[in-house]
């Protein structure tokens, strides 16, 4: 099966791409390094013939630090939090600036209801 000839593709796998184009977008001409190093941590799942690209989840110890800085900072206890709808959706946009949790995930994890996280956020 021939490749088709005007893919650029083609060009980026046999790496014949003009130097002043990647110059301007990474800064450098050896491209390769840069996008390997972005793409370093990414992690590739192949679901039936679809290819997607997925950012590593963050861990609960980093959500647990974001959590107890969040208290910390704001002297605050989780138990206080959950009960009141005002600090909880600070930490939900805390957790949600500095993770890739979803609700669900988050809602587990603070043991509240995904639903109570999805009304506060439409209100906010």
């Amino acid at each position: 099966m021939e490749e088709y000839q005007f893919s650029s593709y083609n060009m980026y796998k046999n790496f014949k791409v003009k130097s002043e184009v990647i110059k301007l977008i990474f800064d450098d001409t050896n491209y390769i390094n840069e996008f390997n190093a972005i793409h370093k941590n990414l992690e590739i799942v192949k679901i039936d013939n679809i290819i997607d690209i997925v950012e590593p989840k963050t861990s609960s110890i980093d959500l647990d630090k974001i959590i107890t800085e969040f208290c910390t900072n704001n002297h605050l206890t989780i138990d206080l939090i959950r009960r009141n709808n005002c600090f909880l959706i600070n930490l939900v946009n805390e957790i949600k600036m500095n993770t890739n949790f979803n609700n669900k995930e988050i809602s587990e994890y603070l043991k509240i209801g995904k639903n109570r996280i999805r009304n506060i956020l439409k209100k906010d």
